[in-house]
């Protein structure tokens, strides 16, 4: 309850309804008498229709009241997090980009996501407020009708009786308005506050970094964007429909609501003594002017901006059973935190239902979606994935249904879609194309998105054939060469239209300004999770993985980073120094942050993290771990998307976290970049086919393994790197989260590769003569095939094989000196044991004397293989969501990043196994001072990644330290010849069906079983069986090899 009566013991069952010990209510449990006085059976349905119109006037007027205080909260995000979203759109495109673009369906989506989150807890927080503003409400009209109100039982129902038509012709007023929608709040002011604020942080923050494309009119230019983007947020907003939320309540008032009196009776006794109280405080004059107005004692804020505190209190939270919560807990949670752990378990479901999709086992995944609608039955898309589902098993009816409840809340294309589908599969292709109430639900799809072909599509199938002459003349209209290409595809969009029955598209006005080429860019708003409690500041690096080639510049005073290493890391100390220029950012920031006390939320209490956490990363019963992504108005950050990335710019923007800003680190232009050795191509800026796998593209596309066979591996490692992070010292922890890695969006593919024996090698380089071979791989979404090896596809987890920071000199001198004897214990071993520096081929990529920069050629480390400093590790659990403690070594830290993997197998078998991919990492640092010594950090943490591809069904195999597929010799403890073992049986029994060239690239999991009995260690290897399209289990009658194609080899044809 609301702490202004959470004095009131609530009244249990018991004390409600009195109950006879067979569990009936006691008023019902004397047989009725037919010779009752029939005077008490009218004055029974009397009472009955008062309590009827008192349960529907609260109703009405609780409608009301969400959207008036949501329309209340949608103002304050104009006037709060708006102008956050302007400059992080200003930052990557320009000053106009917002107002060309602010009707863009990535921003609506992103609205869209963040108002349904919003709406979720908005019935539940102003129930609360709502029932008490409506009973003080009664309770004014009750007193200026000389009505005596109890002083601790409150009003009681049946003496509102000879007032009934009064009290009905209210209701009859409150039912004619029409339905409650969101408007700005009359009595709040205009947004002027949020464009000055606006406009003097973006003076502040980009003063002396503004590019040539600001202009003198960029004020203008800011203004009109923010105002556009408030536009788009109140249309988005009406989208929604109030009467589709606050279902706890709604449901009190209608199927649970007591015709006897009673329930009245009891909301009289529980808000009572706080209307007295606050009137008394108050000093409230009563009246009969006041009956109606709502506006009764003990109403703080009322039509004033204080009225958005309503979303700060505790209130009372009805949407849970006591059993779901532990002892005590409910007391310790806020409103927010409850409905984030509630959220977490409706989306575990959700997802085990969408594996189960997945997988075809659609029962299955309607058993979920249900589970998961129960637990959030305010979250749409829940439906909406209902629907699918029966829709994939035939059930219109209840497909239908599904759309139904989705559309009550919100009016989306999805919904009238599947509606439409389900509507046209029972015959119904009239109420599919019209709907009942003359509702458009196809149309609707089209005005939500014009351009909607599937929807645009089953549309023409649902209409009757047009005559002959509209035929004709759409035909005619859309193939003549007279008219101009505009006028024809007006001509065209103008029929379409009219064969459709929808209106025509209004065409935006146009802006007062020109449209330039960086208002035509693409970006993507992606939603991140919430900073950790106690994590320093942020620096969110918007980092285009592999192959670009950079010296670092900073846009304040100082500079970021002068140093660049690719293949070989040297570092003394010195050469890098940190990016600065505080204080105009911090201003900036915080002059919009501090709009509002939303922007400094509490951290949740440790317990309450522990069981979050928890249940974040919980295991489904698919056997995986997910990740649960809570948009909202400030977990967020703006990138460009693949179409930016053709300019070749490498984009570092900073953000806020915990009120410490950072400013912008990197934005190099593709023409200022430094050369890659030997590569010429590098040279040309902004060119669209330059994307970077780690050898620097020397692998193609192709099907032939010559290009494996040839490549030079004293060539550039191609990292991006390094990055200095401002205040990181030696001793630190630098902390990494990683927000995303992708392929780049115009090179969806990669490679799996078995180098040479003699050039690269790999695990088995010995035990199989490694010629060299590859397989090509095409990347959809999250899933990998292969022409080279059809009848397999699988969901990959991207990752980066490389991160890490830089080490010390004194660091650098201990590699070189422990692995140059390693080296010297196994003199010309092919494959190596260890790679010493080489200079033939390194990179410095500093501007140095020609002798200093031939002493860090010869002693810089190369970048493999993984050390204490992190780097070549090549763990596939590093992916979105994971996060990274590194030991700080030099001042700056100077991260660097590459190595980009789409999947790979535990182990990587083969040198080049995983699928090597050129693309995007998006990632964010913090820093910990005096890490190393508070977790006696010798080597780097990780955190996994939640996303994990869910394969529950495996077939595993098991290896021991005895060398039986070699010379039988045994080993003590030895896990790597363990480990080879169980994958030289899992590559026999793979070769016996027709496989090939797999375990590297595919979601392989490896474990070490034991290590407790000497003298064998025990790893076994476990192949996803669902990764295959024919079955793969052992059968009694053996296995018939199958052709399952060929991986491409060498052009001399030897194998």
């Amino acid at each position: 309850m609301p702490a202004k009566y959470s004095h009131v013991k609530k009244m249990s069952a018991a004390g409600a309804l009195k109950k006879s010990p067979n569990g009936k209510n006691s008023h019902q449990s004397r047989s009725p008498n037919p010779h009752a006085d029939r005077g008490i059976s009218q004055a029974m349905t009397a009472v009955s229709q008062l309590e009827r119109a008192i349960a529907r006037l609260l109703l009405l007027r609780y409608e009301q009241d969400i959207a008036r205080l949501f329309s209340t909260r949608l103002y304050s995000i104009a006037l709060v997090h708006l102008p956050t979203f302007v400059m992080r759109c200003a930052a990557l495109a320009g000053p106009g980009w917002v107002a060309y673009n602010a009707d863009a369906d990535e921003i609506k989506d992103f609205f869209r996501a963040a108002i349904s989150m919003d709406m979720r807890q908005a019935g539940e927080r102003v129930a609360t407020k709502s029932v008490l503003w409506s009973y003080t409400a009664l309770r004014h009209f009750a007193l200026s009708n000389n009505i005596t109100i109890c002083k601790k039982r409150g009003l009681h129902s049946m003496r509102l009786l000879p007032h009934y038509d009064a009290l009905k012709t209210h209701l009859d007023t409150l039912e004619a308005l029409p339905p409650a929608a969101f408007a700005k709040p009359p009595h709040l002011g205009s947004l002027q506050e949020g464009q000055d604020a606006l406009e003097e942080a973006c003076d502040l923050k980009y003063a002396s970094s503004r590019s040539a494309d600001w202009g003198p009119d960029w004020h203008a230019k800011v203004r009109l964007g923010y105002e556009k983007l408030s536009q788009t947020l109140w249309r988005v907003a009406r989208e929604f429909d109030v009467r589709g939320y606050g279902m706890v309540l709604r449901e009190k008032l209608t199927t649970k609501w007591c015709d006897c009196g009673c329930s009245t009776d009891h909301l009289g006794e529980v808000c009572e003594r706080t209307v007295r109280e606050d009137e008394e405080e108050s000093g409230v004059r009563l009246g009969k002017q006041r009956e109606w107005d709502g506006r009764g004692s003990g109403i703080y804020g009322w039509e004033t901006e204080e009225e958005e505190d309503i979303w700060e209190i505790g209130l009372d939270f009805g949407g849970m059973d006591p059993e779901e919560l532990e002892e005590g807990a409910e007391n310790e949670m806020t409103i927010g935190e409850l409905m984030e752990w509630r959220f977490i378990r409706a989306e575990r479901e959700k997802e085990e239902g969408n594996v189960a999709f997945r997988k075809g086992d659609y029962p299955e995944a309607v058993k979920h979606y249900e589970a998961a609608h129960q637990i959030e039955p305010e979250l749409p898309h829940y439906q909406l994935n209902l629907a699918a589902a029966y829709l994939k098993l035939s059930s219109w009816m209840e497909a239908e249904a599904a759309c139904t409840k989705a559309l009550a809340q919100h009016r989306s294309g999805k919904g009238y879609f599947r509606r439409a589908r389900a509507r046209k599969m029972l015959g119904r292709n009239d109420e599919a194309i019209r709907g009942t109430f003359s509702t458009l639900y196809l149309r609707a799809v089209l005005k939500l998105q014009p351009t909607n072909a599937e929807a645009i599509q089953e549309l023409l199938t649902l209409l009757p054939p047009s005559p002959t002459s509209s035929a004709t003349t759409f035909a005619s209209s859309t193939s003549s060469s007279s008219n101009t290409g505009a006028d024809a595809s007006k001509s065209r969009q103008e029929l379409l239209h009219e064969r459709l029955g929808i209106g025509k598209p209004k065409l935006p006005k146009p802006l007062p300004f020109p449209r330039t080429r960086a208002d035509d860019r693409k970006l993507r708003i992606v939603i991140v999770p919430a900073p950790a409690p106690g994590d320093s500041a942020q620096v969110c690096h918007h980092h285009h993985g592999h192959g670009h080639q950079h010296t670092t510049h900073s846009h304040s005073h100082g500079h970021a980073c002068n140093g660049h290493h690719h293949h070989h890391h040297h570092h003394d100390g010195s050469s890098s120094s940190k990016g600065k220029g505080k204080g105009t950012s911090n201003a900036a920031e915080m002059g919009i942050a501090a709009a509002t006390r939303r922007e400094k939320e509490q951290a949740l209490e440790a317990e309450m993290l522990k069981m979050l956490e928890a249940m974040r990363l919980d295991t489904g019963a698919a056997g995986g771990a997910f990740s649960v992504m809570l948009p909202s108005w400030d977990r967020y950050v703006v990138k460009r998307a693949e179409s930016c990335v053709r300019n070749s710019l490498l984009d570092f923007m900073a953000t806020q976290a915990n009120s410490v800003p950072h400013p912008t680190l990197i934005q190099v232009p593709a023409d200022q970049q430094k050369t890659f050795p030997g590569n010429p191509q590098s040279l040309a800026p902004r060119h669209p086919s330059l994307r970077y796998d780690w050898t620097g593209a020397q692998i193609g596309n192709n099907d032939t393994s010559d290009d494996i066979k040839n490549v030079d591996l004293s060539k550039v490692h191609n990292l991006s790197g390094p990055i200095a992070v401002e205040g990181a010292e030696p001793g630190d922890c630098l902390v990494v989260d990683i927000l995303d890695v992708t392929p780049f969006e115009k090179m969806p593919w990669g490679y799996t590769g078995i180098f040479e024996l003699t050039n690269g090698g790999g695990l088995f380089a010995r035990e199989f003569d490694s010629k060299a071979a590859k397989a090509i791989w095409d990347l959809q979404g999250i899933y990998a095939t292969s022409r080279h090896i059809p009848g397999v596809r699988f969901a990959g987890v991207s990752h980066p094989g490389l991160i890490g920071t830089a080490p010390s000199a004194e660091l650098l001198a201990t590699w070189n000196k422990r692995e140059g004897e390693l080296i010297a214990q196994h003199p010309n071993a092919v494959p190596a044991v260890a790679f010493a520096p080489n200079p033939v081929g390194a990179y410095v990529g500093q501007e140095l004397d020609p002798s200093l920069k031939q002493k860090i050629a010869e002693e810089g480390a190369r970048t493999i293989p993984g050390r204490e400093h992190g780097g070549n590790c090549d763990i596939k659990n590093l992916s979105k969501g994971s996060r990274c403690y590194f030991p700080v070594f030099v001042k700056g830290a100077n991260l660097s990043v590459g190595d980009l993997h789409f999947s790979q197998g535990d182990g990587e078998l083969s040198f080049c196994g995983a699928i090597e991919m050129a693309g995007i990492i998006t990632f964010s640092t913090s820093i910990i001072k005096d890490g190393i010594e508070k977790f006696a950090l010798k080597q780097p943490i990780f955190l996994p990644s939640p996303i994990d591809p869910l394969y529950s069904a495996k077939v595993i195999f098991e290896g021991i330290s005895v060398d039986y597929h070699g010379d039988g010799k045994q080993y003590n403890m030895d896990a790597t010849v363990a480990y080879k073992q169980a994958a030289l049986n899992a590559i026999a029994y793979l070769t016996r069906i027709g496989y090939n060239l797999l375990l590297s690239a595919a979601p392989i999991e490896s474990h070490v079983g034991a290590l407790v009995d000497s003298p064998n260690a025990c790893v076994t290897l476990a192949i996803p069986t669902g990764i295959f399209t024919h079955d793969i289990l052992p059968k009694p009658e053996g296995f018939t090899k199958q052709d399952f194609g060929q991986c491409a080899i060498r052009s001399d044809g030897i194998v």
